[in-house]
C-alpha cells in the first residue's frame, strides 16, 4: 500500500492544482398530468456508448452497462419519453415499507431511491428542484425523527409528482406544504394587529420571489440583466411589496391546527396541505408584485391562487427557472443563446401552454449545446459535479447494496459538505452565481459547487473515496456486516487478467471515454505491479485512483 499512498498523495495534489482549469474542459399531491409533447432530436447525432455514458451523467445519478446498451439503442427522444412515463418512485411509499425508523431516515430513503430507482431522470429533476425549493431538517423543529422521516420525504415526493408537471402546480404545493411552512415561517402568518405587537412575517413573501421564482432583478430572456436609463439592474420588487405580499400569506397552518389548539391532539400534521383559518388572513386591498392590486375581501385561498399567478407570469420565471436547471444539470456557464431557447420553450411550450416542465426538461437536454458540449459564447463548457451525486453514482454505477437492503450511510455532510434536505439555510449549499478567484473570476464565469469544495472537504473526500472503493467492495469484503454497503465488483473482477480491458471498461463508465492517456498511465502503471494472489485487487485498487482524479469529478 506504500505504493499505492504515493499514487494518491499525488493525485490529491492534481485535485487541488488542476481541478479548476479541468472544469473548464407521502402524500399523494393533486398534480397536473404531464402535458404530450414531440421531442425532436437534433439531427445526425450518433448514439455511441461513449455519448450515452455522457449522457447518463446529466440525466441519471450514475451510468450502467445496462443503462447505456438501452440509451444506444434507444436514442435519446426514445429514451427521454420512457422516462417521462415511468411511474413515480415514491420515496414516501419506501420509508412506509422501512422496519424501523431511525435518526435521518430520508438521507437514508434517499440514497436507496437515487441507486436503485427506474425513473432516474425524475429523480435528478427533483433533486434539481430540492436546491432551488430549499427546505432543511435544520430549519425545521420536528416532534420525533418519524415525524421528521415522514415530512421530508412527503415533501420530496411533491418534488417527483411535479418534476414533468406544470411550474405554476409546483409553486402551489410548495408553498402551502407545511414543512415549507415551518421552514420560511408561512405557517401560523396572521394579519396585523398593532395592539398585540402583530405584523405578517414577510419571509416566505420575500425568498419565495428572491430564490424560488424571479429573483432580484429583471431579467431578459437570455438571462442577462435588464438595466434602466443609468445602466443599473432594475430591481424586480421593493421592501413594500414585500410587505403586501406577506399579507397575502396569512391565515394559513397545520391541517389540524384547530385539534391542537384544542388539545386533542398533540402532533403536528407536517404531511397534508396547509389549511385556512380565515380570522387570521388580511382581506384588505393589497398592492403586490408589478404593481398589481389585489382586491379587498377575497378569501386566504382567493389571494393565494391570485399571487401564485401572478408570480407564475411574471417574464423574469423562465429565464430564471431555466437557467438554473441547465446549471445544475448540464453546464454552469451556459450561453445566452441557450438559456432563451430554454425560456422561450418555459414560456410556451409549442402548445401555448406555459410552465410545462417535461417540455422545458427536454429542451435542456436536447440542446445542440449540452449534445455537443460546445458553446458559442466565449464561456467554458462543463461542471464540478456536485459531491452526493458523485458519491450515489459511484454506488449506482457498481450496483452497490447492502445485505440488509438499507442504504444507512447518513453522515453526509461530514465528508462532502452536504446532504439532501440538509442545507444549513435557504440559500442551499451553494450559490447559482458563486466564482472562484482567479481565472474564473477574470472571465466573468461562476462555478457554484466550488463554494463546498474547499480543501478540508476535498481532503474528506478522497479519504471517503479511498474507504468506500478499497474496502467496501464485495471483492474485499467478503464477510460483510448486515448494514454494510458494498460495491458489487463482481464483473470488473472477471476483468482483472487484462489491464487494458479492465481501463477501458473504467473509462467508459467514470469518463465517458475521455479518460486522459496521463491517468490511464499512472493507473496502469500501478496496477499492474499487482500479480497472482493480489491480482483481483486490480479492479478496486484502480478504482479507487480513478474516482480521485480531478477528471472524473468534473462533468464536460
Amino acid at each position: 500500500m506504500i505504493a499505492l499512498s504515493s499514487v494518491f498523495r499525488l493525485v490529491f495534489v492534481c485535485v487541488l492544482a488542476s481541478l479548476l482549469v479541468a472544469c473548464g474542459g407521502g402524500s399523494d399531491p393533486a398534480s397536473s398530468e404531464p402535458l404530450p409533447i414531440t421531442v425532436i432530436p437534433p439531427p445526425d447525432v450518433s448514439i455511441s456508448a461513449n455519448a450515452a455514458s455522457k449522457f447518463l451523467t446529466q440525466t441519471s445519478y450514475g451510468p450502467t452497462l445496462t443503462d447505456i446498451n438501452k440509451l444506444s439503442e434507444l436514442g435519446y427522444e426514445v429514451w427521454l419519453n420512457e422516462q417521462f412515463t415511468l411511474p413515480v418512485s415514491s420515496h414516501y411509499d419506501y420509508l412506509q415499507g422501512l422496519p424501523e425508523i431511525t435518526w435521518a431516515e430520508h438521507v437514508k430513503t434517499w440514497l436507496a431511491m437515487s441507486v436503485t430507482s427506474e425513473d432516474q431522470l425524475r429523480q435528478r429533476i427533483a433533486f434539481a428542484l430540492s436546491e432551488i425549493w430549499v427546505v432543511s431538517h435544520h430549519g425545521v423543529d420536528f416532534p420525533s425523527k418519524e415525524v421528521a422521516a415522514g415530512a421530508l420525504t412527503s415533501y420530496y415526493d411533491l418534488l417527483l409528482h411535479n418534476a414533468f408537471g406544470n411550474y405554476r402546480n409546483l409553486m402551489e404545493e410548495l408553498t402551502l406544504n407545511p414543512v415549507m411552512g415551518e421552514y420560511l415561517s408561512m405557517k401560523g402568518n396572521q394579519k396585523a394587529d398593532l395592539a398585540k405587537n402583530i405584523l405578517p412575517d414577510e419571509n416566505y413573501a420575500r425568498e419565495m420571489m428572491q430564490l424560488f421564482t424571479i429573483g432580484l432583478h429583471e431579467l431578459n430572456m437570455d438571462g442577462s440583466q435588464k438595466l434602466d436609463t443609468q445602466d443599473l439592474p432594475i430591481p424586480t420588487y421593493t421592501q413594500d411589496t414585500i410587505e403586501e405580499m406577506a399579507r397575502v400569506f396569512t391565515g394559513w397552518h397545520f391541517a389540524n391546527a384547530l385539534s391542537l389548539a384544542n388539545g386533542t391532539n398533540d402532533v403536528p400534521d407536517f404531511i397534508t396541505r396547509m389549511a385556512v383559518i380565515e380570522d387570521f388572513h388580511d382581506r384588505g386591498e393589497k398592492t403586490v408584485l408589478g404593481g398589481v392590486i389585489i382586491p379587498a375581501q377575497q378569501s386566504a385561498e382567493e389571494d393565494m391562487q391570485t399571487i401564485l399567478d401572478i408570480v407564475f407570469n411574471h417574464p423574469n420565471v423562465a429565464p430564471f427557472v431555466s437557467k438554473q436547471l441547465i446549471q445544475k444539470l448540464v453546464t454552469s456557464n451556459p450561453s445566452s443563446a441557450y438559456i432563451e431557447r430554454v425560456a422561450n420553450v418555459f414560456a410556451n411550450n409549442g402548445a401555448g401552454v406555459r410552465g410545462d416542465m417535461q417540455s422545458v426538461v427536454a429542451a435542456i437536454l436536447l440542446d445542440d449545446e449540452a449534445l455537443t458540449r460546445t458553446t458559442s459564447s466565449d464561456k467554458v463548457f462543463g461542471k464540478l459535479k456536485e459531491p452526493i451525486v458523485r458519491m450515489v453514482g459511484i454506488w449506482r454505477t457498481f450496483n452497490a447494496s447492502a445485505l440488509s437492503g438499507r442504504y444507512s450511510l447518513t453522515w453526509f455532510t461530514e465528508f462532502m459538505g452536504q446532504s439532501p434536505l440538509g442545507a444549513h439555510h435557504v440559500f442551499n449549499f451553494f450559490s447559482p452565481s458563486f466564482t472562484p478567484q482567479g481565472s474564473f473570476q477574470e472571465n466573468g464565469w461562476v462555478a457554484p459547487e466550488f463554494e463546498i469544495h474547499t480543501e478540508a472537504n476535498m481532503t474528506k473526500m478522497i479519504n471517503f473515496y479511498q474507504r468506500m472503493t478499497f474496502s467496501q467492495n464485495n471483492i474485499y469484503k467478503t464477510n460483510p456486516d448486515t448494514d454494510e454497503i458494498l460495491l458489487n465488483l463482481t464483473y470488473e473482477a472477471t476483468l482483472v487478467s487484462n489491464v487494458d480491458a479492465l481501463l477501458d471498461h473504467y473509462n467508459l463508465l467514470l469518463f465517458a471515454g475521455e479518460m486522459s492517456n496521463e491517468l490511464r498511465t499512472i493507473t496502469q502503471n500501478y496496477i499492474s505491479t499487482l500479480i497472482n494472489d493480489k491480482e483481483p485487487g486490480r479492479a478496486y485498487e484502480a478504482l479507487g485512483i480513478l474516482v480521485a482524479a480531478p477528471e472524473f469529478l468534473v462533468q464536460d
